[in-house]
């Protein structure tokens, strides 16, 4: 997706405005200054590797309506805080060796278009009832969060679903499913990423933004606005990767919802939701359009929001049936339990979590034989850890015999970890503990025991396997 740009950026001291603060000009100035200082063909690189990386999965923001809106400088729809964060997240998804990007590329993770924007908020500017600052608080979220400012990312999120064409905004959507009106397209987008990121947070750290309706499918209206072709596709495949990824949000917002209770408790799970979130899984993939299964000749060509989908997809088969496994972490039995049959469905789930991690780490691969690991948006970081925790537990276990020892996938996710620590902070602890089980796998013990905060997936899963492992000792 290229779109070429006309660029039309307007000096903020140039505007008369009865209401603009002397500090907001000086801060619109830093920006205007930023964004100016830097060449039209260097900005067309990052905003193209903006709608290619982390648009095609978010679909968070127009982009025909974004450049119609920069020509008219309309402020409800465009700012220079939106445009600095675009180009920020572009840039993440680029190598800044480049020598033309060095002048903006900062130290470390954090670029400099990154940390004016950040700055930016921190001195309390821009319009909050616009649907341009919404988007931008979303887009800072993850850029926050990808340097390992995680609590900052969370409230950047979660201030996202209290702004314009969201919460305010619930029941005009509600009443717009039938219109393609441009409002309630943006804000069907900016809830939908709101849905998104909920859904990330929960699953990385176990910690909802705050988007919780009450007595509001939010993904059922938003299935309902793709289906109406309410949210514009170029591409009939891109609107079937859409309305799939939707319908799978509808399902991980169910699971992610009992996990959240489940994770912290030491009780075994109710076999019955166990079985009805699998059939819910199933039937999502069996119901794929042809044009988005997982098949050669669509592997070949797909758009990295494809490969995305289906490792979703696999992680959530994982986290539905991993409290069943039962390695060492859940012993306890209820009386009159049937302790064989328990022991059966224990095997069952432990090999269906095997099965999924490995379909995560094929989909991974597949997916960087066309893109490189800097194209990747952080949940793939999300999805490799689910994957990771199956190949541990299995060593701490010391396997049954009969599974292949996990060394090949281990030294693999590690490489993937590695090689994503360059642009998500995330990913740093995997790889420090997938890295100490290539010499001396018995050596994943002593790096659990010092897993790092803030608490994650990683945390959550293998901490109580931990416990029981050290109280044996």
């Amino acid at each position: 997706m290229n779109h070429e740009y006309h660029w039309n950026i307007i000096n903020p001291s140039t505007i008369e405005t009865s209401d603009t603060t002397d500090t907001t000009d000086t801060t619109d100035t830093t920006l205007y200054n930023l964004i100016s200082g830097t060449s039209g063909q260097t900005q067309s690189l990052l905003m193209n590797s903006f709608w290619q990386n982390y648009n095609d999965l978010t679909n968070l923001v127009d982009p025909d309506a974004f450049s119609r809106y920069e020509q008219s400088q309309d402020r409800d729809w465009y700012s220079l805080l939106l445009r600095v964060c675009l180009l920020a997240m572009g840039l993440r998804h680029i190598n800044v060796n480049e020598s033309t990007l060095c002048d903006i590329s900062g130290e470390g993770r954090e670029s400099k278009l990154h940390r004016a924007a950040k700055n930016y908020l921190e001195r309390g500017q821009g319009d909050t009832n616009t649907f341009a600052f919404a988007q931008a608080l979303l887009i800072l979220a993850d850029l926050e969060c990808g340097v390992g400012r995680t609590e900052s990312g969370w409230m950047y999120a979660s201030e996202s679903t209290r702004a314009r064409g969201t919460l305010s905004s619930i029941e005009a959507i509600r009443f717009s499913l039938q219109t393609s009106d441009e409002e309630a397209q943006a804000r069907a987008r900016i809830l939908s990423c709101c849905n998104f990121y909920d859904q990330f947070w929960r699953i990385s750290f176990v910690r909802p933004i705050g988007l919780g309706f009450t007595g509001l499918r939010v993904p059922k209206i938003l299935q309902k606005l793709s289906s109406e072709a309410a949210i514009s596709c170029p591409s009939s495949n891109m609107l079937e990767l859409r309305s799939a990824w939707l319908r799978l949000l509808d399902i991980t917002s169910r699971i992610t919802t009992d996990m959240e209770s489940k994770l912290r408790s030491p009780k075994r799970p109710a076999f019955h939701k166990l079985a009805t979130m699998d059939t819910e899984l199933h039937r999502w993939y069996a119901g794929l359009p042809a044009s988005i299964q997982w098949l050669p000749n669509n592997i070949s060509e797909a758009r990295l929001s494809y490969f995305i989908l289906h490792q979703h997809y696999h992680s959530l088969l994982i986290l539905v049936h991993w409290r069943s496994t039962y390695y060492k972490t859940y012993e306890e039995y209820d009386d009159g339990d049937d302790a064989s049959l328990i022991n059966q469905l224990s095997l069952t789930s432990r090999k269906i979590c095997r099965e999924n991690a490995l379909r995560v780490l094929r989909t991974m691969q597949a997916c960087t034989k066309r893109f490189d690991c800097q194209n990747m948006p952080m949940i793939t970081v999300q999805h490799l850890m689910i994957a990771s925790t199956v190949f541990i537990a299995q060593t701490l276990a010391g396997g049954n015999g009969e599974e292949p020892s996990p060394l090949e996938e281990v030294e693999y996710l590690a490489q993937a970890f590695s090689k994503l620590s360059t642009i998500f902070q995330l990913a740093e602890e995997p790889y420090r503990i997938l890295s100490s089980m290539i010499p001396n796998p018995g050596s994943v013990l002593g790096a659990l025991q010092n897993l790092r905060s803030p608490p994650t997936i990683l945390h959550f899963i293998l901490k109580p396997f931990i416990h029981q492992e050290l109280s044996s000792v």
